[in-house]
């Protein structure tokens, strides 16, 4: 009976080693293994080059966060990206400026009203046309430019959340997030983009014209504003409440299983049980360095796009009050209806952004 005993016993002495040379301990399993055989390393090629020389000069060269962020390098990349776009504002107020001078000037020199308002109005749409429009097709490019990083992104982090243990959260999280990659560019360019392409034409198209098509453009505003709420809120909400909910389901899974291992291989059972928690926190550390990438990376991508936009927003803005400077109210009405449609591009860009940040959030935040 000893005997049995004691056969048993080197049984488990010899499986409990065959585990501990198959499954690395956390000295062998080391995070730069995991970090290569995760596909982590091909979310940096999956961004565009503007984006990877933004992460170069934060110290970021490849998939995973490893270390903090220096405050001058943020500085730096932020004064970069201010000054290579800030020329063609600064050109298109000076012309915006000089065109609602010559406007008031010829106003005073004519009797009544003339029609130097609608002719300034007409030459202030053909300055701003261009980069309007250029806001447009960037937000297009950038939507594009975030769907694939989110695509390349998903299944690395679900396979790392996987990996941790956190399978549910892994299933669940990998449909949602795959489902809004490759909603971005659908709902971007063929709903919203069209809209307010739609309302700045109505509303260029009132200013010059000098009719009343403001309650129109500004239906469409409307829609499209309260559309872009709704679905960013409903994204969020549904992927914290998911998350929160499979996370609970993954610690009592976690839980029953490592008390199963421990009473189902007496003696050995505990330090299987700690081997394979210790594996998990490497792959926790990884997931964490990968998911902060991912924001970064989020941010890094429509740094640019947004800087534009609050640049072109501030020239809209500036040019308002122009008009309303030298009263000339056909300019003031088109400046407006500019600020407008870049505030919403500026929206748009700022709510793809968001659920691209609570994408790679929801993975440090899953599984602790």
């Amino acid at each position: 009976m000893r005997a049995g005993k004691v056969k048993k016993l080197l049984i488990f002495v010899l499986a409990f080693a065959a585990f501990m040379v198959l499954c690395p301990s956390p000295a062998r399993a080391q995070g730069g293994e995991i970090y290569e055989k995760s596909g982590a390393p091909g979310l940096f090629d999956s961004l565009d080059d503007e984006t990877k020389e933004l992460l170069r000069g934060l110290g970021v060269d490849g998939g995973q966060v490893t270390g903090g962020l220096s405050g001058e390098g943020i500085f730096g990349m932020v004064s970069t990206l201010l000054r290579d776009k800030l020329s063609a504002p600064l050109k298109a107020l000076a012309a915006i400026l000089g065109v609602a001078a010559l406007c008031r000037l010829a106003d005073g020199i004519s009797e009544g009203e003339g029609i130097a308002p609608l002719v300034g109005a007409a030459a202030c749409g053909l300055i701003l046309s261009a980069p309007v429009l250029g806001l447009l097709t960037g937000c297009q490019r950038v939507a594009g430019a975030a769907s694939a990083f989110l695509t390349a992104a998903v299944p690395v982090y679900a396979g790392l959340l996987v990996a941790g243990g956190n399978l549910a959260t892994g299933g669940g999280y990998s449909f949602l997030t795959m489902l809004a990659g490759a909603a971005v560019p659908v709902l971007a360019g063929g709903v919203f983009l069209p809209l307010l392409q739609i309302y700045l034409g109505l509303s260029v198209a009132g200013a010059v014209s000098g009719t009343e098509l403001g309650g129109l453009a500004e239906a469409l505003y409307r829609l499209g504003k309260w559309a872009l709420t709704v679905l960013v809120t409903l994204f969020a909400a549904i992927l914290s409440v998911q998350t929160a909910v499979n996370a609970q389901v993954d610690a009592a899974a976690g839980k029953a299983a490592k008390l199963a291992l421990s009473a189902g291989v007496p003696i050995v059972g505990g330090a299987l049980g700690d081997a394979v928690a210790a594996i998990q926190n490497s792959v926790h550390i990884v997931k964490s360095g990968t998911g902060a990438f991912g924001i970064l990376a989020a941010m890094c991508i429509f740094a640019p796009a947004m800087a534009e936009c609050a640049l072109w927003a501030g020239v809209c803005m500036i040019g308002k009050g122009f008009g309303e400077l030298f009263r000339v109210k056909a300019i003031s009405a088109l400046m407006e209806a500019a600020v407008s449609t870049v505030k919403m591009v500026l929206a748009l860009l700022g709510s793809i952004c968001a659920v691209c940040v609570a994408s790679a959030a929801a993975v440090l935040l899953a599984g602790g």
